[in-house]
């Protein structure tokens, strides 16, 4: 397991230099080496990120999550997305962002 603070900066985050462009390369940077040490064991190895932050309309308020997968057991990149309505009317509690999956279904299928 490895750790990564730091995303929930409230600022500079913007562009490759900015924070949250470092944290990014730094994850990267994790994958890059993971690939590196395990050579063809990469191949038959899931890589599962989760966060249990997420934005919402109101600030430093909210629910959410967002999930990547990579390694070599995956054999194509897709982005799953079903962007809800921002609408005050259609959002939880009239400030988040509705879930459209749970997260969970994502890690008990990829375990």
């Amino acid at each position: 397991m490895f750790e990564i603070f730091g995303f929930d900066t409230q600022a500079a985050q913007v562009g490759a230099d900015g924070e949250y462009g470092q944290k990014l390369k730094i994850l990267d940077d994790i994958f890059k080496v993971l690939k590196k040490q395990l050579g063809k064991t990469f191949d038959d190895i899931s890589i599962l990120t989760l966060t249990e932050f997420g934005r919402t309309i109101v600030k430093n308020i909210g629910y959410g999550t967002a999930v990547l997968l990579g390694g070599g057991l995956l054999k194509k990149n897709h982005v799953f997305t079903d962007w809800p309505c921002i609408k005050k009317k259609e959002l939880f509690e009239g400030s988040d962002l509705n879930s459209t999956l749970d997260a969970r279904s994502v890690y008990c299928s990829a375990m």
